[in-house]
């Protein structure tokens, strides 16, 4: 397919379809936040809750909320089932979840 066939598309329009699911962020830094979108404004910040930090295949961490400014973000996608099962799981065996999710 050649280049020229390949739509582009403005993210700001897929951030938006990805409020209430679950993401992966590449931040410049090199570390990944893995979450569920609560927000993403027309700059592209983030807010996620839920939020696993990793460095490679380390968890580094654990947060209930984050911020991230459009200047840190590489990329972000959505992602797959399992991905989204597991790290649901986490957070239901810690007993955080079900908290959260009555707060909200």
């Amino acid at each position: 397919m050649p280049a020229s066939a390949v739509p582009i598309v403005n993210p700001r329009t897929i951030a938006w379809r990805l409020i209430g699911k679950w993401i992966n962020v590449k931040g410049k830094w090199g570390r990944e936040l893995k979450g569920r979108l609560v927000f993403s404004d027309r700059y592209l910040n983030f807010e996620l809750e839920l939020v696993e930090q990793y460095d490679g295949e380390t968890l580094l961490s654990l947060m209930q909320n984050t911020l991230l400014r459009w200047d840190v973000v590489e990329y972000f996608r959505e992602l797959n089932d399992e991905e989204c099962e597991r790290i649901v799981s986490n957070w239901q065996s810690r007993g955080d979840f079900y908290e959260f999710q009555q707060q909200n």
